[in-house]
């Protein structure tokens, strides 16, 4: 996993498992999104990056061809965390689907839905694809969605964008939403208003808070655009998180540089995104959000030890 470099404030929940903590610690959730281009890259090219990228413990995939595709990425997935992942395919979208790959240790499923009026009744179109996750041994529920937005039609775009900040400001869980949101915002110009109003429509009113990457670099491999496609968001966001994300080398796992990248036909146009999200847990971590781990007896003298030490120095203080 990345070292954390500019650690940005921001709220947002997930799941994480963890034990019943004897002192403060810190954990986090690595999350990525990538377009896989299903018609025009090589699926056992795509295993190996995916597999580079150590520590993923969520990812949220665009233009994934057919089961068959996603059973490779699932593949890459465990090589890469080492660990057991499960896999969800959305229906929608013909060859182009969207799919959901989750590490089973950390991560609970515990629903799928599919958001099709984002279609407009379209088969073409592909339906957000979102899963209800609950953490294993925290109990932390949050929902994670996975976007491909319509590329030619902008106006369309912009539709499916102010759809999905209304259908977040009706939940009440935690969202994550990573995906191809075909927003065009301009690398070098986009804080100046040089970005699709898509995007505009998406963070209206804070619903959805952009988790921008420290520095932003072209993530589709094209010579028309310099604009960042690929996203991560997050929305009712709690306190106490920070979050940092990168654009990421399609191999490897470092941050992409800035310039062009070339699309070869064996890797996909698109550089993948992700988010490492950090909380600090308290040394008095819940123990029912712990997953029924009771400290065995040398914990608790330890943590009884120290609650009569402070007890001491607040005697003192009052005297």
């Amino acid at each position: 996993m990345r070292i954390l470099h500019t650690v940005m404030s921001l709220s947002v929940a997930s799941a994480l498992s963890t034990p019943l903590l004897a002192q403060d610690e810190t954990v986090s959730l690595r999350v990525a999104g990538w377009n896989m281009q299903s018609h025009g890259s090589d699926d056992s090219v795509l295993q190996s990056q995916l597999a580079a990228k150590d520590g993923v413990d969520l990812w949220g995939l665009s233009e994934v061809r057919d089961a068959n595709a996603l059973g490779a990425f699932e593949q890459g997935a465990e090589d890469g965390e080492g660990a057991d992942f499960d896999a969800v395919l959305g229906t929608t979208g013909g060859g182009d689907r969207l799919a959901i790959l989750f590490d089973r240790t950390i991560l609970e499923l515990l629903d799928t839905e599919e958001l099709t009026t984002l279609q407009e009744g379209n088969p073409n179109h592909r339906a957000a694809l979102v899963a209800h996750f609950r953490g294993v041994r925290t109990g932390q529920e949050f929902k994670f969605l996975v976007n491909h937005l319509a590329r030619r039609d902008s106006a369309l775009r912009a539709r499916q964008a102010a759809f999905l900040n209304d259908w977040a400001r009706m939940q009440t869980l935690p969202l994550v939403a990573v995906g191809d949101y075909n927003l065009d915002y301009h690398v070098s110009f986009g804080d100046g208003g040089d970005r699709d109003p898509g995007f505009d429509a998406m963070t209206n009113g804070g619903t959805w808070i952009w988790v921008r990457p420290e520095t932003l670099v072209k993530t589709q491999a094209s010579d028309r655009f310099n604009t960042v496609l690929d996203f991560v968001f997050v929305g009712n966001a709690p306190s106490a998180w920070t979050g940092e994300s990168a654009i990421l080398l399609r191999a490897g796992d470092a941050p992409a540089p800035p310039g062009d990248f070339d699309d070869d036909g064996d890797q996909t146009d698109h550089r993948p995104v992700d988010a490492v999200f950090v909380m600090t847990l308290p040394r008095d971590h819940d123990l029912e959000t712990a997953g029924s781990e009771v400290p065995d007896g040398p914990v608790i003298l330890q943590r009884l030890d120290e609650i009569e030490v402070e007890l001491g120095r607040i005697r003192a203080l009052l005297r």
